[in-house]
């Protein structure tokens, strides 16, 4: 039974991402969109990263291939589009980047990292109700620590989880505490997979599908 659950669940989400791929090849870019389109979008867009979540979670504890790349230059390009993207819409957001202008070179799972962190900075807006939250970058000699702080913890379970699952599978931890979630991810993890070029910040912004597009912008413009 429980095979011809998974078999049903992988022919849905088939047939779910068909018609995804087939919108957005076909709706204009952000920019050109009616309203109407861009409500639409934003629908798409939350059915798409539900369908991404769902995927992760239903192979939690398996193993993934790890690609090499600027890990401090994808956090900090993402948590500035991650402010870009929450001001604007109307929730307060201060990012702290860490401090320091070397790059730090590591191996990760790069997709699964962005939608943690992306993840994380939702829960915290919408848990918050456009009050203040803030998202800080820390790092010690072998691990990398994303923080994210705001008067209400976050209520998005599955958010957790997934942040859960990325931290088991970089060697790293997850912890709660009152309004403060974080992760924490090992920078020591060899190397199993190709290489990853870190997007900068208006790449993120610009790309309809990034991370920041498809976790953020399309949850806090449907709460306005």
């Amino acid at each position: 039974q429980r095979h011809i659950d998974c078999e049903t669940r992988h022919v849905e989400e088939g047939a779910i991402r068909e018609e995804l791929a087939a919108y957005f090849l076909s709706v204009p870019p952000l920019a050109e969109q009616t309203e109407a389109q861009r409500t639409r979008t934003r629908r798409e867009l939350r059915r798409l990263s539900q369908v991404e979540t769902d995927a992760v979670l239903q192979f939690s504890g398996f193993p993934r291939p790890f690609s090499q790349g600027d890990l401090t230059g994808l956090l900090t390009s993402l948590l500035e589009a991650c402010r870009s993207v929450a001001n604007t819409a109307g929730y307060p957001l201060s990012v702290t980047a860490l401090e320091t202008e070397t790059s730090l070179y590591a191996a990760f799972e790069p997709r699964l990292i962005q939608m943690a962190a992306v993840g994380l900075i939702r829960a915290a807006c919408l848990s918050n109700h456009h009050s203040p939250v803030s998202a800080s970058l820390s790092g010690s000699l072998h691990a990398v620590t994303l923080t994210v702080t705001g008067d209400s913890p976050p209520a998005d379970r599955q958010a957790i989880e997934l942040a859960r699952e990325v931290a088991r599978l970089h060697q790293g931890g997850l912890a709660e505490s009152g309004g403060t979630i974080g992760f924490s991810i090992r920078t020591t993890l060899p190397r199993t997979g190709g290489h990853f070029t870190a997007p900068c910040t208006a790449e993120l912004l610009d790309y309809l599908l990034s991370s920041v597009q498809v976790g953020l912008y399309a949850f806090l413009y449907n709460e306005v």
